[in-house]
C-alpha cells in the first residue's frame, strides 16, 4: 500500500492564506477581540494603526462571556479623548441589530451602559471614540449586576406628592429601562393630572391597567411638563383605578423622581392689563396667573396707543426664558398673529407691531417651558429708521 505524502507545512499555509484574506475582507468580521471578565477592568489604547468602524473612528474589541439574561454594566474612562461604546452580538466594525449605545452616560465624557446577555451569554464590546482622529489611553470595566426585582406596585396618595428613586435594583422592561409601578385609587372616570419630576434624569410616564398582572399602557408622555418633566391628564376607569409607570427616557438612568397624581389646577380669569407706549411694567409670573393647554402661566396686556402706530415691545426675565405673543382673544383661546422668543437678545423677546384700528390686539407674555418668575415688559414707540419687522409667525 502506498502512502500520500503530506503537503509541507508552509505549502498548507500557503494553500490557507487566500481563504484566511478572503474571510478577513468581509463584512463585519471583527479582528483583534480580546477577552474581558466582570469585575477586572483592563487597559487599552486608541491610535492611527487601531481598526475602524464603520463610522471611520478607531477602536478596540472585546468579548464578555456569562449566563443568558445576566446584566452587566460596562463603562469606559479615559482622559485622553471622548469615548464611547457599543454592546451587543456583534459590534464591529458596525453593529448588529441588538447594539445598545453610549456617550457620557458615566460622568464627564465617559460612556457606560448596561445590558442583558442574550441567549449566547457572549456579547463584544466595542471601546471607540467620537472623533476619527482620537488617540490615547482608556480604561474598561465590566461589572455583574443583580437580577432585577420584581415590580411591586405601590400606592399613592391623591394630590399628595412622593418622592421614590429608580436605581439598578429597580424592576426592568422589556426595553432594559428601570421602572416602577404607582396604583391611584379616586372617583369613578375622575380627571386626574400626573406629574413627575427629576433632576437626575430624563423622566418619562405611563399610564394604564394591570392585566393579569401585566401593566397595559394608554398614554405617556416625555417631557410635557416643562424643561423634561413628565406631564399626563388622564381618566380613572369606571372603577376609580389607574396605574402609573416611572421610567425613563433612557435605558440607564438612575436618581430621585417626584410623582403626584391629582385634581387638574382649576382655570383662572384672565385680566387684561393696560400699558401705555413709552411705559415699563414689572411683573411676575406665578400660579396665581390663568394657564394654557400646556399648563404654562401667562399675562395679557392691552396697549395704549394710537391706531396705527408702530411700537416695540420687549420682554425680560433673569428667572425664565420669555416668550411674548400678540394676537386677538377670542374667550379664553388666543388667535396668534405672531410671536418671538429671543429676538431681545438673550432669552429676552422682542416683537414689532402695528397697533390696530380697533384697539382689540393683545399682548401676552410667556415663558418657554413653563417656567415662573419676575419679569419686565416694556413698549415704546418704534424708531422712523427701523424697518417693518417680520416677526415669528
Amino acid at each position: 500500500m502506498s502512502r500520500i505524502p503530506r503537503a509541507p507545512r508552509m505549502k498548507r499555509l500557503a494553500q490557507l492564506l487566500p481563504g484566511l484574506l478572503i474571510a478577513a475582507s468581509l463584512p463585519g468580521l471583527a479582528i483583534g477581540q480580546t477577552a474581558i471578565r466582570a469585575g477586572t477592568p483592563v487597559t487599552g489604547s486608541l491610535g492611527a494603526d487601531a481598526p475602524k468602524a464603520d463610522d471611520g473612528t478607531p477602536y478596540a474589541l472585546y468579548e464578555f462571556s456569562g449566563r443568558a439574561g445576566e446584566r452587566i454594566r460596562v463603562k469606559m474612562e479615559s482622559s485622553a479623548f471622548d469615548g464611547f461604546l457599543a454592546v451587543g452580538s456583534s459590534a464591529a466594525p458596525g453593529c448588529s441589530e441588538d447594539c445598545k449605545f453610549d456617550d457620557d452616560s458615566g460622568g464627564e465624557l465617559n460612556p457606560q451602559l448596561t445590558y442583558t446577555l442574550p441567549a449566547s451569554g457572549k456579547v463584544q464590546i466595542r471601546a471607540n471614540s467620537i472623533s476619527g482622529d482620537a488617540s490615547g489611553d482608556f480604561t474598561l470595566t465590566v461589572t455583574a449586576l443583580p437580577a432585577p426585582a420584581p415590580a411591586r406596585p405601590q400606592a399613592l396618595r391623591l394630590d399628595t406628592a412622593t418622592k421614590a428613586t429608580l436605581d439598578e435594583s429597580s424592576a426592568r422592561d422589556d426595553d432594559d429601562r428601570p421602572y416602577a409601578l404607582w396604583t391611584v385609587s379616586g372617583r369613578r372616570n375622575q380627571e386626574v393630572m400626573v406629574r413627575v419630576n427629576a433632576d437626575a434624569f430624563d423622566p418619562y410616564v405611563e399610564f394604564g391597567q394591570l392585566q393579569d398582572r401585566q401593566f397595559v399602557s394608554s398614554a405617556s408622555d416625555d417631557d410635557s411638563g416643562g424643561g423634561l418633566n413628565a406631564r399626563l391628564r388622564v381618566t380613572l376607569d369606571n372603577g376609580g383605578r389607574g396605574v402609573v409607570k416611572v421610567t425613563s427616557a433612557s435605558g440607564d438612568a438612575s436618581g430621585e423622581y417626584t410623582v403626584f397624581v391629582g385634581e387638574p389646577p382649576a382655570k383662572r380669569p384672565i385680566n387684561v392689563q393696560p400699558i401705555a407706549v413709552g411705559d415699563s411694567v414689572r411683573g411676575t409670573l406665578d400660579d396665581s396667573d390663568p394657564f394654557d393647554d400646556e399648563e404654562t402661566r401667562f399675562e395679557v396686556f392691552r396697549i395704549e396707543g394710537r391706531p396705527g402706530q408702530r411700537v416695540v415691545a420687549r420682554l425680560q426675565s433673569d428667572a425664565f426664558d420669555a416668550y411674548l405673543k400678540w394676537g386677538v382673544l377670542e374667550g379664553e383661546r388666543l388667535i396668534e398673529e405672531a410671536s418671538d422668543d429671543d429676538s431681545g437678545g438673550g432669552t429676552s423677546a422682542q416683537l414689532s407691531l402695528t397697533l390696530d384700528d380697533d384697539g382689540i390686539g393683545r399682548l401676552v407674555v410667556s415663558s418657554l417651558g413653563g417656567g415662573e418668575g419676575e419679569f419686565t415688559l416694556s413698549v415704546v414707540g418704534a424708531p422712523r429708521s427701523l424697518p417693518s419687522a417680520q416677526p415669528e409667525r
